[in-house]
């Protein structure tokens, strides 16, 4: 690993006593492009997704969408960050309007870190205030998305989707999947649902929310097969196949998880309470895609080898970690549902 300069912004602010924080971004010799980021500071930690512009005289600017929250408090915003690069250090400037009370927050920052590839992870230095309310400190870990040509949203749902290429990949097993068996995985091109379909998209295209862990970011669930491939048929789409689903869920890894599980998945491990958990808050694998493991269990058009039973895959908020697998599947009545299990759509 080489030591470079890196990028990052944090964001934070207090709101009804609870702290709410968000987001970074980064430079490089070419940091032009897409990047997700994951903050933690003493408040906690929160995602954010933005776009550079190609440097202009070393400096980069961009534009993301952050969300931010603790406890109740939920709050959704656009961020204007600028960075430049000086030595191993990357200097930047950060400003948002923080929407539940309309102030105006700005930040100046200095990021130390390490590169690997396309992942960079770093220690900050940051003031950043909104109003009376301001934090310093905290950590940073970066990983590239694909190129935007890659992605597109479904004007029937609003969702975004990653395409997926054309491949063929050899699994293998990790020393806990005691049901997997090392086999290989062969897809033709087509598109996926970058997150699970979130309860706000769901009910917009069926006008109702069936999920028992409300919230309109969090994954619909508590869905039939049925209903799963209803919804995707209404988006122009369809259920994904287990080979389509599995090849996806691997990013080009063959490893049964595409990183750390923590840093992947929500699962019984590290859940917070009961439920699910908002989409795209771990990091996304190699193609993009947010929460293919954990979260909630994820249908696919397959039945079982019995031709029985349609199959879900890579486990929910609810399992352990042998349970939370690219391989990981369950099988379902197809008019049977539950709050573990949800779904995304794939098209061509």
């Amino acid at each position: 690993m080489d030591t470079t300069g890196k990028i990052t912004r944090i964001i934070s602010l207090v709101l009804l006593g609870s702290a709410l924080h968000t987001l970074a971004s980064g430079a490089d010799q070419d940091m032009a492009g897409r990047w997700h980021a994951r903050t933690q500071n003493s408040q906690g930690g929160s995602p954010m997704d933005f776009t550079l512009s190609v440097a202009e005289d070393t400096t980069y600017t961009g534009i993301g969408q952050g969300t931010a929250g603790t406890g109740f408090v939920k709050v959704d915003f656009p961020i204007s960050v600028t960075l430049s690069q000086a030595g191993d250090k990357i200097h930047g400037s950060i400003s948002y309007k923080e929407r539940a009370l309309g102030r105006d927050c700005v930040g100046e920052i200095v990021i130390d870190g390490v590169r690997q590839g396309d992942i960079i992870t770093g220690s900050t230095l940051e003031d950043i205030s909104c109003g009376k309310n301001s934090v310093r400190g905290g950590t940073i870990r970066l990983n590239r998305l694909p190129d935007p040509k890659g992605r597109k949203v479904n004007t029937r749902d609003g969702l975004p989707y990653v395409w997926i290429p054309a491949g063929r990949i050899q699994t293998v097993c990790g020393p806990k999947d005691e049901e997997c068996s090392a086999h290989e995985l062969s897809v033709a091109a087509f598109w996926m649902g970058e997150t699970e379909v979130p309860q706000v998209a769901y009910q917009k295209v069926m006008d109702t929310d069936p999920s028992k862990y409300r919230g309109p970011d969090r994954p619909v669930e508590s869905v039939s097969w049925d209903e799963a491939v209803a919804y995707c048929k209404s988006t122009g789409m369809r259920l994904p196949t287990i080979q389509e689903w599995e090849y996806a869920a691997h990013g080009g890894d063959p490893q049964p998880r595409y990183g750390e599980l923590s840093d992947v998945a929500h699962y019984w491990g590290n859940h917070v309470g009961m439920g699910t958990h908002e989409v795209g808050l771990k990091e996304p694998n190699a193609f993009g895609l947010y929460d293919l493991l954990g979260n909630v269990w994820e249908w696919t058009a397959d039945l079982d080898a019995a031709g029985k039973y349609h199959v879900r895959m890579g486990g929910s908020w609810f399992e352990g970690e042998k349970e939370v697998s690219s391989s990981s599947r369950y099988k379902l009545p197809w008019r049977v549902s539950d709050e573990r299990t949800g779904f995304r759509c794939v098209g061509e």
